[in-house]
């Protein structure tokens, strides 16, 4: 199936019809109207090429068709085509290396945070790597949740995909000099401990654990949105 949108395609259509058919007069208005900034079909160009073979043929000359075909090929290989910039990620939210970030100016919760995140057909953010960990507090973000808890077993550490640290291989968990180390599970502000994970500045661009009814900012995490495909303009 020919997708129509896509003007590249456009592009390799009139190639094809060019070496084919040489529809010479055809192309030319095709082409000139694809550089004033109209984006004409597949289906478009192969229906004027089918229409206008037969005038060009009958009614131009050996020398008018050379003519034409070296302004063919100029316009086709003087006319690049590039990217409009065109959001990958919603407005409000900021791209990296394939995702799409929120940061919450709103404090919540770790499972307020948690369930604002899903409603955006997002998650809490789950840091892969020592490239994204800088990322994020390249933000100067002071005190956010991620997307990692040990709600179900104590010490048993899972992101909110349900893969554990060894699994996605990295943990920037904070070491002080005394040895009391995070995540250290303190009860003094909740009885229950501490079992969802943060991300703060002020500690070194560290994680801790912190009771999961503290409020906190938050960082929501997605794929990029779809990609413009159809969406270009000449330099």
């Amino acid at each position: 199936m020919i997708h129509e949108k896509g003007p590249f395609l456009v592009h390799f259509t009139i190639l094809i019809n060019f070496s084919i058919l040489s529809t010479n007069t055809g192309l030319c208005v095709l082409l000139f109207s694809r550089v004033a900034g109209s984006i004409p079909t597949a289906t478009t160009i192969v229906h004027n090429v089918s229409k206008l073979q037969s005038d060009s043929e009958r009614n131009a000359t050996d020398t008018e068709r050379q003519l034409q075909n070296q302004r063919i090929k100029e316009l086709l290989f003087s006319s690049p085509v590039t990217p409009r910039s065109c959001n990958t990620c919603e407005e409000g939210w900021t791209a990296y290396n394939g995702k799409c970030y929120s940061f919450s100016s709103e404090m919540q919760t770790w499972f307020e945070s948690r369930d604002s995140c899903a409603a955006s057909q997002a998650h809490l953010v789950i840091i892969e790597s020592r490239t994204e960990q800088n990322f994020l507090f390249s933000r100067n973000l002071l005190n956010y949740w991620i997307g990692l808890n040990d709600l179900e077993t104590e010490g048993h550490w899972i992101w909110v995909n349900n893969q554990t640290l060894n699994e996605t291989g990295v943990e920037f968990w904070l070491r002080r000099n005394d040895n009391k180390n995070e995540p250290d599970n303190w009860s003094v502000d909740d009885a229950s401990g501490e079992n969802c994970a943060c991300i703060a500045n002020h500690v070194l661009n560290a994680w801790f654990d912190n009771s999961c009814t503290m409020k906190k900012n938050y960082i929501c995490e997605k794929k990029y949105s779809f990609p413009c495909i159809d969406n270009y303009e000449r330099n």
